[in-house]
């Protein structure tokens, strides 16, 4: 169940079709491993800490970069690093970020995010070339 303050902070999310306050949950007790370190991964991050991920797993560029922003975005967020790319595994979600495309960074993070709010975890997101809607 939702505090009153995460009830605020979320309001929004619990008003759409679907997610509500059980996918707001489901978000909040997912851990979420975040792969890579270019602007795509910081771009996940991001959105996944203000969607209230309740852990977030990222490489040291990224904890380095945007710890203390995340922090102070989200307090229900715990970002957490591990000690190398290869150490950046599993959890509830983990999302691949190899390149520096933010557009490629928010479409993982919302994929990941449907996938959580839906209990459809473990769930992997991957970026491939042969997306036809990637440039």
């Amino acid at each position: 169940m939702l505090r009153p303050d995460q009830s605020a902070r979320y309001a929004r999310h619990l008003l759409l079709d679907g997610f509500g306050a059980l996918g707001q949950e489901r978000v909040l007790s997912a851990t979420v491993t975040v792969r890579g370190d270019g602007r795509g991964a910081e771009e996940a991050t991001l959105y996944l800490a203000a969607a209230g991920v309740g852990r977030l797993i990222v490489s040291e560029p990224v904890f380095a970069r945007l710890g203390e922003r995340v922090r102070d975005m989200n307090p229900d967020v715990a970002l957490a690093t591990a000690a190398g790319p290869r150490n950046l595994l599993g959890g509830s979600a983990v999302v691949d970020v190899p390149g520096d495309s933010r557009r490629e960074g928010a479409a993982a993070a919302l994929a990941a995010l449907v996938a959580l709010a839906r209990a459809e975890a473990p769930y992997t997101w991957q970026t491939t070339p042969e997306e036809p809607w990637r440039a």
